[in-house]
């Protein structure tokens, strides 16, 4: 009788099952797929922060330069809500013209004006007096994320001149 040390098995198989590949495939499509719609939705807050920032600066940069008398004459800034296509932008005057803008920014197309604080076709100028730098009138404009109009934020220009957001 032989005794052969060397047993071998002839069945053993190294490597995963379907199903084990499978469950793993499906658990890595649901962290993918809840990552991908955390950050969608910040991309969008994040612009709309971003946006809120310019214009919060431009009222400030106008308020800096009416106080200061730089040319000579007030600043201001014009917050536009037309049906062509909201935008933002400097002047150096008491009103608003092609030849006294002194720069103009369109809002992204996911970005909106709230129309109870800016109706469809309205427009806000908001200039400084020199020297003081007050504001002509005390104002509240509110942005929201056109997709989604729960995300929002508010700007405001007190009589003091305190531009906050």
């Amino acid at each position: 009788m032989r005794i052969n040390i060397f047993k071998t098995k002839k069945n053993k198989r190294t490597g995963f099952t379907l199903v084990e590949l499978i469950l793993v495939i499906a658990l890595m499509v649901v962290i993918i797929l809840i990552s991908v719609l955390s950050l969608g939705g910040r991309k969008g807050k994040t612009e709309l922060d971003g946006i809120t920032k310019q214009i919060v600066g431009q009222l400030r940069e106008a308020q800096s330069k009416s106080a200061s008398q730089v040319n000579s004459t007030t600043w201001g800034v014009r917050i536009d809500n037309a049906t062509s296509g909201a935008f933002f932008g400097t002047f150096s005057s008491s009103t608003y013209t092609t030849t006294t803008k002194t720069s103009y920014t369109r809002l992204p197309r996911n970005i909106s004006y709230v129309t109870s604080t800016l109706p469809v076709g309205a427009y806000r100028e908001i200039f400084f007096t020199q020297i003081s730098g007050a504001p002509s009138t005390t104002t509240i404009i509110s942005l929201q994320l056109t997709d989604t109009p729960n995300v929002s934020t508010t700007i405001s220009v007190g009589l003091g001149g305190v531009i906050g957001y």
